[in-house]
């Protein structure tokens, strides 16, 4: 073993406590290598246990022996009971929630009993917070007596007052331990006399130590992960440490630095390779995709999911065969969940089986049974252990955690979440029903409060915090951002506790000279602890300047600068790109919109329209630009249904005509998926109010046209042949005047019949109709364009003076017939090209064209050099 000390206590029977469990589990796998290098197979156990292993362990003894009855509360039960005191306090007044306090009011609580400082807490002036926490903790100390219950941070004068009755081994051996709080040298002087307890020596390794300095935090941990690949490769059995203050928030970068260059090959797909390192704090469980989606799917069955949780979980790999239904579940989200129009972004279980039975009857049987357990399951009150015993029934029921045979991580984490559950059950110890929202506050509290490690796999590189460090030796030590700012960590004082009282009693954060010694301390035993130690630190974030920690300085400074990582390798391979792609033997069918991506880029048309790709519907919740002229559209074609031409308009009354434009309205938001709520009603009456008024005046210059009546509204027209393709058309309105027909095509968004012109149009959609629909001559296509203000028109070209109240000036100077001669010619030639496979990428304007093109990623073209415009539109068109 690396501390002979200890070895020689082992061997004597003496009993070793650490201050921390990773200090126990290193000195526990030493221990059994010394065995087996000695040739054993057989050996008791060593007694080495953490402090507070150790104290619970003589609380259980002291209950078996009969001299204690009194239950020691687990952190669970102690945070559920700080929970409801304050929850039942109704001189409380703040905007936190009770969930929120609890963890502070426990961490005052252990405080006050780890410095010994609980019956000096009267003696201090108090604020209206401390009054408060005051008031919780003798309602908590009543609860305990009553109960009989022992809370972990009274745990230590407990054993104290049962020192004579505490069955104890002759010998101890503290080691690991950066300082004993009041409480613990308490409890050690109390049973001195029964047993004796020496604190072994600090590491004294260090042959050499310096402090790198790299240019940004960056540049520092590309600098620090080459430095550790290095000697890892060239002293494979070596023990590096790599310490870094902030672990936990850091984790996700410090992972994705050490698989990018310490283990690339982790990143391959099918890797069964390990992991040179391994983190030795665990994370919380609930960020494990797993018990997220647990999490997910207990609390769907009673209340509503955001849409974006909904989305992911109906596409998790955690529910009943979603291996099997994977792609079709995958499509149900893009092409149904996702082209709703969603007044908030939230998706009930009753919604997403509505929407499954009317869109794909019949299909996705194991996802509709999910769902209808989910419908069914039963939100009333119960005890925790009978609502315990409902989860696991629940996500057996949904086929959690899906069909996928677990591998060793996965059985760790559903053991660790059983014992969560398990936990849960605990929670009846004072009695009691309790709610669903009650109960699912109290698991999701647990899930992310406990952490989840695997099993230690003994890897040669552990990345850890300051304090778990303590105990250990290591071959090599990497101390990562070691800045003014990260180290000693900040700390504060607590806001439940008097200031004065945390001074006088050396709490954390309440002195900084106090704090200053505490961090000197665990910095030399650091340094000691290797004899190799690299501290690293950025001289720079962003526009400011980073100092080194002062507890640093002293070392020797070395110039931190990472090797510049080599290039990916990459294999080209020539392709004559030069031929058009041939069209498939089926016919080639879609909407008028081919031939708008044609003129605007053949590339885009090609990856919509052949290749099928288009980005997932984004829309931000509520009624979007889009749904807002979907709506529009809608209005005005229930009104026009129920008005049929201008001289009805004419005829309707005030009171007729708003009850008309109401009812158009009313079936328009039919189709809207929303909850009833009051914020849902407020919301939607202001968008009522506002296609009210939008549409009156409308209909304001809809009256002041030559006089029409309408033909067609919403006119779908499939299969049309045009050129070599099959074209699904529909037309927004048709209006026949005397001279013939009008088309209209209505936008909500900025609209300008210039837009018709030229060899590659950018909105075609009216110029095909006119080529097409020669059933009756054509007397104008138009605009009409429904904005307020003076943008709101009637307008575009027309064959004769009148039938448009404002023609466009861009009608070009020659006869509407030669106009319409042109727009079949140009039409047909981008319908050609489409059929003939011409995918260049072409912009028309670029980089004004790509600007929302869905098809960036496979064009490749750059985003970087694309313009903002401000100007959103609100058009549905196809």
């Amino acid at each position: 073993m690396s501390n002979p000390a200890i070895l020689e206590a082992l061997q004597r029977g003496a009993t070793i406590l650490t201050g921390n469990q990773r200090a126990a589990r290193a000195l526990t796998r030493e221990y059994a290598q010394h065995q087996r290098s000695l040739g054993l197979r057989v050996w008791r156990a060593p007694e080495i246990l953490p402090w507070s292993a150790w104290t619970r362990t003589l609380w259980q003894q002291l209950l078996i022996d009969g001299h204690e009855q009194r239950l020691l509360l687990n952190p669970l039960q102690e945070s559920e009971l700080w929970r409801r005191i304050i929850s039942d306090d109704e001189r409380l007044a703040t905007l936190q929630s009770a969930a929120s306090l609890a963890p502070l009011a426990q961490r005052a609580h252990t405080l006050l009993h780890r410095h010994r400082a609980r019956r000096n807490l009267e003696f201090h002036d108090l604020n209206a917070d401390q009054q408060a926490f005051l008031r919780w903790l003798h309602v908590f100390e009543r609860t305990c007596r009553a109960d009989s219950c022992l809370s972990a941070a009274e745990l230590e004068p407990a054993l104290a007052q049962h020192a004579a009755s505490l069955r104890l081994a002759p010998e101890h051996l503290l080691h690991g331990f950066d300082g004993l709080t009041r409480a613990q040298q308490a409890l050690l002087e109390a049973l001195q006399a029964r047993a004796s307890f020496t604190e072994t020596s600090a590491p004294q390794l260090t042959t050499y130590a310096a402090l790198h300095a790299a240019n940004s935090p960056e540049e520092e941990l590309l600098y620090l992960t080459q430095q550790v690949r290095d000697l890892h490769q060239s002293q494979p059995a070596a023990r590096i440490a790599v310490i870094v203050p902030d672990v936990q928030n850091q984790r996700p970068i410090l992972e994705r630095a050490f698989r990018n260059t310490v283990a690339p090959w982790l990143n391959r797909i099918g890797n069964q390779s390990p992991a040179p390192f391994e983190f030795t704090l665990g994370t919380p469980l609930a960020r494990d995709p797993a018990i997220r989606a647990a999490l997910q799917l207990i609390r769907w069955t009673g209340r509503p999911l955001p849409f974006e949780d909904a989305s992911g979980l109906l596409r998790s790999p955690f529910l009943k065969s979603a291996t099997q239904d994977f792609l079709s579940r995958a499509d149900f989200d893009a092409r149904v969940l996702r082209d709703q129009a969603l007044v908030e972004p939230t998706l009930s279980v009753e919604r997403v089986l509505t929407l499954l039975h009317a869109r794909l009857p019949g299909r996705l049987p194991q996802l509709v049974e999910v769902l209808e357990t989910l419908r069914r399951a039963n939100t009333r009150q119960r005890s925790f252990s009978a609502w315990s015993t409902h989860i696991r029934n629940l996500l057996a029921a949904c086929g959690w955690p899906g069909d996928r045979a677990p591998d060793s991580t996965g059985f760790q984490l559903i053991e660790r979440w059983n014992d969560l559950l398990d936990d849960l059950t605990s929670l009846d110890f004072n009695g009691g029903s309790f709610s669903f929202a009650a109960m699912l506050g109290t698991l999701e509290q647990a899930a992310h409060s406990t952490l989840f490690s695997l099993r230690s796999s003994n890897a040669s590189i552990q990345i850890m915090g300051a304090l778990e460090s303590a105990g250990s030796t290591f071959d090599a030590i990497f101390f990562l951002n070691a800045t003014s700012t990260a180290w000693p960590a900040p700390a504060s004082a607590h806001p439940l506790l008097p200031y004065p009282l945390q001074r006088v009693n050396a709490m954390p954060g309440a002195d900084a000279s106090t704090d200053l010694v505490q961090a000197e301390r665990i910095t030399t035993r650091i340094l000691a602890s290797a004899p190799q130690v690299t501290v690293t630190y950025a001289r720079a974030f962003g526009e400011g300047e980073l100092l080194p920690s002062p507890l640093f300085t002293h070392l020797p400074v070395v110039n931190a600068v990472p090797q510049p990582p080599p290039p990916a390798p990459v294999v080209l391979e020539a392709i004559d790109d030069s031929e058009p792609i041939p069209a498939p033997q089926t016919p080639l069918r879609g909407g008028s919109h081919i031939l708008r991506n044609q003129a605007a880029c053949a590339f885009r048309a090609f990856a919509e329209s052949r290749l099928f790709t288009r980005a997932l519907n984004d829309d931000a919740p509520g009624l979007t630009a889009r749904s807002r002229g979907n709506l529009t559209h809608a209005v005005l074609e229930h009104f026009w249904r129920l008005v049929g031409d201008q001289q009805s308009l004419k005829q309707l009354s005030p009171e007729d005509l708003s009850a008309q434009v109401d009812a158009a309205i009313t079936k328009a938001f039919a189709a809207i998926a929303t909850d009833n709520s009051h914020w849902n009603h407020a919301y939607l009456q202001v968008q009522r109010e506002r296609l009210r008024r939008l549409v009156h005046t409308w209909l304001e210059i809809e009256a002041t046209r030559a006089p029409f009546t309408v033909a067609a509204l919403e006119e779908k027209r499939d299969r049309v042949a045009f050129g070599p393709l099959e074209l699904n058309l529909r037309a927004d309105r048709m209006d026949r005047v005397e001279d013939g027909l009008v088309l209209i095509d209505y936008k909500t968004g900025a609209a300008t019949p210039r837009s018709w012109l030229g060899d590659r149009p950018d909105e075609p959609q009216l110029p095909l109709y006119a080529s097409l629909f020669s059933d009756e001559p054509v007397a104008a296509v138009a605009f009409a364009t429904l904005r307020t203000g003076k943008e709101m028109q009637l307008t575009g070209f027309q064959t004769a003076e009148g039938v448009l109240p404002k023609p466009s000036k861009a009608q070009p100077d020659e006869p509407f017939s030669k106009t319409l001669a042109n727009w079949k010619q140009t039409l047909l030639r981008l319908a050609q090209e489409f059929h003939e496979g011409h995918a260049e990428v072409n912009p028309k304007n670029y980089p004004k064209t790509c600007e929302y093109c869905e098809q960036r990623l496979l064009c490749r073209l750059n985003p970087a050099t694309l313009e903002t415009d401000e100007d959103e539109t609100e058009d549905g068109d196809e």
